[in-house]
């Protein structure tokens, strides 16, 4: 299971480590799961609160803190996860979302996430940003293997849909109407 992206408050990977231990102490055979925390720390503290978390949840080796990746690194973080989750409490759009879907991993993420109606049901789980909701949703999408072969076919399609065109046309259109009101008033 992966996170990739800073480590921040915002992006909740705290709650994902709540998320994560719960599902993983429900059945012996969740035991073998390893949760990659991937990102740059703010400089802020947050990693080490991060970490003294996964230890107080007694995690262990379960959890590993990468640090950044870029490059071949984060590109082979992304094919090699079963799962990325972001679990953010808001975000304007969760490219790291689309990064995976690129790759070919199933994504869960929380309804806060901008990218959730082009990925819900084709290539992701959406759940609300709650530790039940989020734990339940591991445990379908890691326990049942039709819905994870699923997702990951529809990674493919969604991918090939996942473009910059539009978004880019319609940023520019937004520009332009915000500079024309601008001369006019």
């Amino acid at each position: 299971m992966l996170f990739l992206g800073r480590l921040v408050s915002k992006k909740s990977p705290e709650l994902l480590l709540e998320a994560f231990s719960y599902w993983r102490n429900r059945s012996e055979a969740n035991q073998q799961a390893v949760l990659v925390l991937a990102g740059p720390d703010e400089g802020d503290g947050y990693r080490e609160k991060l970490e003294a978390h996964a230890a107080r949840l007694s995690l262990g080796s379960a959890v590993l803190f990468t640090g950044p990746l870029y490059g071949d690194a984060k590109w082979s973080a992304y094919c090699d996860a079963d799962l990325f989750v972001l679990p953010s409490h808001n975000e304007n759009f969760g490219i790291t979302a689309a990064e995976a879907v690129a790759c070919g991993t199933p994504v869960l993420v929380t309804d806060g996430c901008g990218i959730v109606p082009l990925i819900q049901y084709r290539a992701a789980l959406a759940v609300p940003h709650e530790l039940e909701s989020l734990s339940a949703a591991l445990d379908r999408l890691l326990g049942d293997e039709r819905l994870a072969v699923q997702l990951k076919k529809g990674c493919a399609e969604t991918a090939r849909e996942l473009r910059w065109d539009e978004p880019l046309a319609e940023t520019e259109r937004l520009y332009v109407d915000l500079i024309k009101k601008g001369t006019e008033g």
